[in-house]
């Protein structure tokens, strides 16, 4: 099977880690510093995905590592 998008892959393991943590899109915008950014990437309007630097805030706000936003767990959940 062929690599999935990075963006599709990080906007799920996003929805995932914020549902874990019980964080609303608002509370990770205001974490990360971009409210229209953050609500592009989890609604799908993201074409280009977020910047490391911001994957990192990301990651932060979330308290899971970098790599675990783009790591696909599609493969595993199954």
């Amino acid at each position: 099977m062929g690599e999935r998008n990075i963006v599709e892959i990080v906007r799920e393991n996003v929805v995932r880690y914020m549902a874990e943590a019980g964080m609303k899109k608002f509370d990770l915008a205001m974490v990360v510093g971009g409210t229209a950014g953050i609500q592009r990437l989890i609604d799908g309007g993201s074409v280009n995905g977020p910047t490391i630097a911001t994957l990192q805030k990301i990651a932060m706000a979330l308290g899971v590592k970098t790599i675990d936003l783009v790591e696909d767990w599609s493969d595993v959940d199954e």
